[in-house]
């Protein structure tokens, strides 16, 4: 099973770095805030902060969800607007990472989801040292020959 604590924080991490990434013309780094006279990398850092423990939400909404897609999407969602009310708090109304809060809503949570539901399958799986083509995994390559007729 993935650990829900590992996703938020690779999920920080990544905001972080886009923010810290210089030079990127019209967009806010480091050396300058770009086309966005409204916002500067505090501005964005203060909205990290903010986002850091709804990643974390996202995730473990994920891990421990046990219904279908929809009612964790609508989980995630509810989540996630919980999650943009504290960033635009944290920002004084500057929308610094709106897209970004939605996409990881969905991929933090689906992505615990899918580890937790593959972590209970296992059990299903071949052993490791079974060849691939006889666990049905993959089959055996047709040869070139056989591809041209």
């Amino acid at each position: 099973m993935i650990n829900p604590e590992f996703l938020a924080k690779v999920a920080t991490d990544a905001l972080l770095q886009e923010v810290n990434l210089a030079p990127k013309p019209g967009l806010v780094d480091p050396i300058s805030v770009g086309a966005h006279k409204d916002m500067t990398k505090d501005t964005f850092y203060q909205s990290i902060e903010a986002l850091r423990p709804y990643l974390l939400a996202y995730a473990e909404a994920g891990s421990r969800h046990n219904g279908t897609p929809l009612d964790l999407f609508n989980e995630l969602r509810a989540l996630g607007k919980q999650a943009e009310d504290a960033m635009m708090a944290a920002t004084n109304n500057i929308n610094t990472h709106k897209g970004a809060n939605f996409s990881f809503a969905l991929v933090l949570g689906a992505t615990a989801h899918t580890k937790w539901q593959h972590s209970r399958s296992l059990a299903l799986l071949p052993p490791n040292d079974a060849p691939p083509h006889r666990s049905g995994l993959c089959q055996p390559r047709p040869k070139r020959a056989t591809l041209l007729r």
